[in-house]
Protein backbone atom coordinates (compact mmCIF):
# COMPACT_ATOMS: atom_id res chain seq x y z
CA UNK A 1 0.00 0.00 0.00
CA UNK A 2 2.30 2.48 0.98
CA UNK A 3 4.42 1.91 -2.50
CA UNK A 4 1.37 1.99 -4.35
CA UNK A 5 0.24 5.98 -3.18
CA UNK A 6 4.05 6.92 -3.33
CA UNK A 7 4.41 5.59 -6.95
CA UNK A 8 1.18 7.56 -7.62
CA UNK A 9 2.52 10.59 -6.00
CA UNK A 10 5.92 10.35 -8.06
CA UNK A 11 4.41 10.34 -11.47
CA UNK A 12 2.23 12.85 -10.33
CA UNK A 13 4.84 14.78 -9.57
CA UNK A 14 6.93 13.87 -12.63
CA UNK A 15 3.79 15.23 -14.76
CA UNK A 16 3.78 18.38 -12.95
CA UNK A 17 6.98 19.38 -12.74
CA UNK A 18 6.78 18.75 -16.77
CA UNK A 19 3.87 20.58 -16.94
CA UNK A 20 4.94 24.01 -14.83
CA UNK A 21 8.73 23.61 -16.99
CA UNK A 22 6.62 23.94 -20.01
CA UNK A 23 4.24 26.75 -19.18
CA UNK A 24 7.29 28.58 -17.92
CA UNK A 25 8.62 28.75 -20.53
CA UNK A 26 5.49 29.54 -23.09
CA UNK A 27 5.13 32.75 -20.59
CA UNK A 28 8.75 33.17 -20.76
CA UNK A 29 8.07 33.82 -24.66
CA UNK A 30 4.99 35.94 -24.25
CA UNK A 31 6.42 38.21 -22.04
CA UNK A 32 9.19 39.45 -23.15
CA UNK A 33 9.88 42.92 -23.49
CA UNK A 34 12.25 44.82 -24.85
CA UNK A 35 13.39 48.57 -25.83
CA UNK A 36 13.98 48.64 -29.33
CA UNK A 37 14.62 51.23 -31.85
CA UNK A 38 13.55 51.80 -35.04
CA UNK A 39 15.35 49.60 -37.85
CA UNK A 40 18.00 48.21 -35.32
CA UNK A 41 20.29 45.31 -37.06
CA UNK A 42 19.82 41.99 -35.03
CA UNK A 43 22.98 40.78 -33.41
CA UNK A 44 25.09 43.69 -33.43
CA UNK A 45 27.45 45.20 -31.75
CA UNK A 46 26.30 48.85 -29.80
CA UNK A 47 28.58 51.42 -29.03
CA UNK A 48 27.31 55.04 -27.65
CA UNK A 49 29.13 58.20 -27.77
CA UNK A 50 27.85 61.64 -27.57
CA UNK A 51 24.50 61.74 -28.98
CA UNK A 52 25.61 58.88 -31.35
CA UNK A 53 24.68 55.43 -31.51
CA UNK A 54 26.46 52.54 -33.75
CA UNK A 55 25.23 49.51 -34.74
CA UNK A 56 28.13 47.04 -36.50
CA UNK A 57 27.38 43.36 -37.55
CA UNK A 58 29.34 41.29 -39.99
CA UNK A 59 28.08 38.73 -42.37
CA UNK A 60 28.86 36.26 -41.74
CA UNK A 61 29.19 36.72 -37.85
CA UNK A 62 32.94 35.14 -37.89
CA UNK A 63 34.39 36.19 -41.43
CA UNK A 64 36.46 33.65 -43.16
CA UNK A 65 39.90 34.15 -44.30
CA UNK A 66 39.79 35.18 -48.48
CA UNK A 67 36.09 34.96 -48.61
CA UNK A 68 33.43 37.89 -49.06
CA UNK A 69 32.40 39.64 -46.07
CA UNK A 70 30.33 42.42 -45.44
CA UNK A 71 30.34 44.90 -42.79
CA UNK A 72 27.09 46.61 -42.07
CA UNK A 73 26.66 49.64 -39.81
CA UNK A 74 23.63 51.87 -38.78
CA UNK A 75 24.34 55.44 -37.21
CA UNK A 76 21.47 56.79 -35.55
CA UNK A 77 20.63 59.27 -32.47
CA UNK A 78 20.56 58.39 -29.41
CA UNK A 79 16.79 58.92 -29.64
CA UNK A 80 16.38 56.63 -31.78
CA UNK A 81 15.88 58.90 -35.13
CA UNK A 82 17.60 57.78 -38.38
CA UNK A 83 20.56 60.56 -39.34
CA UNK A 84 20.42 61.03 -43.08
CA UNK A 85 23.70 61.96 -45.17
CA UNK A 86 26.03 61.58 -42.56
CA UNK A 87 29.60 61.52 -43.65
CA UNK A 88 31.82 58.41 -42.40
CA UNK A 89 35.90 56.85 -43.31
CA UNK A 90 36.12 53.76 -42.88
CA UNK A 91 39.67 52.44 -41.49
CA UNK A 92 40.59 48.32 -40.89
CA UNK A 93 43.65 47.73 -39.48
CA UNK A 94 45.35 44.99 -37.94
CA UNK A 95 48.40 44.91 -34.48
CA UNK A 96 48.62 48.55 -35.20
CA UNK A 97 48.81 48.91 -39.17
CA UNK A 98 46.42 50.64 -41.55
CA UNK A 99 45.29 48.00 -44.15
CA UNK A 100 42.25 49.78 -45.66
CA UNK A 101 41.14 53.63 -45.38
CA UNK A 102 38.24 54.89 -47.37
CA UNK A 103 37.41 58.08 -49.14
CA UNK A 104 34.42 60.18 -47.12
CA UNK A 105 31.45 57.80 -47.41
CA UNK A 106 27.70 59.06 -47.13
CA UNK A 107 25.57 57.32 -44.62
CA UNK A 108 22.16 57.26 -46.44
CA UNK A 109 19.44 57.31 -44.05
CA UNK A 110 21.45 56.19 -41.17
CA UNK A 111 23.14 52.59 -42.88
CA UNK A 112 25.86 51.46 -44.96
CA UNK A 113 26.79 47.97 -46.04
CA UNK A 114 30.69 47.64 -46.74
CA UNK A 115 31.71 44.79 -48.46
CA UNK A 116 35.79 43.77 -47.41
CA UNK A 117 37.55 40.44 -47.58
CA UNK A 118 40.19 39.73 -44.93
CA UNK A 119 43.69 37.90 -45.96
CA UNK A 120 44.77 36.53 -42.46
CA UNK A 121 43.15 35.66 -39.73
CA UNK A 122 43.24 37.22 -36.31
CA UNK A 123 41.31 40.11 -34.82
CA UNK A 124 41.08 43.08 -36.46
CA UNK A 125 40.16 46.82 -35.55
CA UNK A 126 37.48 48.57 -37.53
CA UNK A 127 37.06 52.31 -36.89
CA UNK A 128 34.34 54.28 -37.93
CA UNK A 129 35.22 57.99 -38.24
CA UNK A 130 31.81 60.30 -37.65
CA UNK A 131 32.29 63.82 -38.90
CA UNK A 132 29.66 65.23 -37.23
CA UNK A 133 27.58 67.03 -38.88
CA UNK A 134 24.55 67.56 -36.76
CA UNK A 135 25.65 68.12 -33.27
CA UNK A 136 28.69 69.83 -32.70
CA UNK A 137 30.71 69.66 -35.19
CA UNK A 138 33.48 67.15 -34.13
CA UNK A 139 34.70 64.03 -35.30
CA UNK A 140 34.09 60.73 -33.09
CA UNK A 141 35.75 57.27 -33.76
CA UNK A 142 33.52 54.09 -33.00
CA UNK A 143 36.34 51.23 -32.58
CA UNK A 144 34.79 47.29 -32.71
CA UNK A 145 36.97 44.25 -32.85
CA UNK A 146 36.47 41.63 -36.31
CA UNK A 147 37.65 38.09 -35.42
CA UNK A 148 38.26 36.59 -38.42
CA UNK A 149 39.11 32.89 -38.49
CA UNK A 150 40.67 30.66 -41.47
CA UNK A 151 38.70 27.63 -43.49
CA UNK A 152 39.33 25.14 -40.75
CA UNK A 153 37.86 26.90 -37.73
CA UNK A 154 34.84 28.01 -39.73
CA UNK A 155 33.39 24.64 -39.41
CA UNK A 156 33.44 25.20 -35.26
CA UNK A 157 31.90 28.70 -35.03
CA UNK A 158 27.83 29.60 -35.79
CA UNK A 159 27.39 32.09 -38.15
CA UNK A 160 24.69 33.40 -36.33
CA UNK A 161 24.55 33.84 -32.37
CA UNK A 162 22.09 31.22 -30.42
CA UNK A 163 18.36 32.73 -30.71
CA UNK A 164 16.10 32.84 -27.88
CA UNK A 165 13.84 30.71 -29.51
CA UNK A 166 16.19 27.78 -30.52
CA UNK A 167 17.12 27.86 -26.74
CA UNK A 168 12.96 28.21 -25.90
CA UNK A 169 12.44 24.72 -28.14
CA UNK A 170 15.25 22.77 -26.54
CA UNK A 171 13.88 23.69 -23.28
CA UNK A 172 10.14 22.32 -24.08
CA UNK A 173 11.85 19.19 -25.93
CA UNK A 174 13.76 18.54 -22.78
CA UNK A 175 10.85 19.40 -20.55
CA UNK A 176 8.60 17.22 -22.79
CA UNK A 177 11.21 13.61 -23.14
CA UNK A 178 11.54 14.14 -19.32
CA UNK A 179 8.07 13.86 -18.55
CA UNK A 180 7.41 10.83 -20.94
CA UNK A 181 10.36 9.30 -19.13
CA UNK A 182 8.95 9.96 -15.98
CA UNK A 183 5.99 8.68 -16.31
CA UNK A 184 7.18 6.01 -18.08
CA UNK A 185 9.38 4.86 -15.57
CA UNK A 186 7.10 5.35 -12.88
CA UNK A 187 4.29 2.54 -14.92
CA UNK A 188 7.28 0.01 -15.41
CA UNK A 189 7.94 0.71 -11.59
CA UNK A 190 4.17 0.10 -10.88
CA UNK A 191 3.89 -3.09 -12.87
CA UNK A 192 7.03 -4.42 -10.81
CA UNK A 193 5.55 -3.44 -7.51
CA UNK A 194 2.39 -5.23 -8.63
CA UNK A 195 4.07 -8.36 -9.58
CA UNK A 196 5.65 -9.02 -6.46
Amino acid sequence: MYYRNSNNLLGLYASMTSLLLFLLLVSMTLVEQRVVFADTIKGAIRQRIGNYDMEMKTLPQNPVVNTNSKIQLRIGSVEGDELVDIPIVIRISKGGSELTRTNPLSVTYGHLTFPYTFNQSGIYSLDVDVYDTSYNSQNITFTFPITVVNQFMSFFTPSEPLNAVYVVIVLIVVSIISGIAGTVYIRRKKAHAMES
